[in-house]
This record gives C-alpha cells, structure tokens and sequence, in this order.
C-alpha cells in the first residue's frame, strides 16, 4: 500500500511496481488496496477513540506513560538528566 500511498497518481505506483518487482497491477487494483487500508485504519481509529471515551474521566486525563520518556527508557526506570 505504501507505493500507492507515496506515489502522485496510481498509474505511476504501477509502472514503479513493474520496475522496481516486476509486478503487473493494474492502477484501479492500486487504488482499491489503498482505499480498502484507509477504511481499515478508520475502523481502527474509531475503535480506540471508542475505548477512551469509555475511561473514566480520571484516566481519560492523564498522559500515558510513554509520554516525556527519554528514548530508550521505560516507565519504570527513572529518568536520566543530560
């Protein structure tokens, strides 16, 4: 789906598909796999706002704990200073 995404047009994801792999795709074919990960992506993102909205509001506050970690560290190591 990435050449389909990354490309300006599908017809161009197709001859760099046939270039680079050798692989014959059609550019509708193209398109159709790069709407059908879009509509996968949305049912994935709504299912998560979903479950937010579901917390309780004190849960649904607070930062998760991946945020302002120094590369590297994990939530249970303390935090280096520079």
């Amino acid at each position: 789906m990435t050449c389909g995404v990354d490309c300006s047009a599908f017809y161009v994801s197709r001859d760099i598909l046939w270039t680079t792999r050798r692989i014959e795709v059609a550019p509708k074919e193209i398109e159709r796999i790069c709407h059908r990960g879009g509509r996968e992506r949305g049912a994935e993102r709504e299912a998560f706002v979903d479950r937010f909205d579901g917390l309780p509001l004190a849960e649904n506050e607070a930062a998760p704990p991946e945020i302002g970690l120094i590369p590297g560290s994990s939530p249970s190591s303390p935090l280096k200073s520079f």
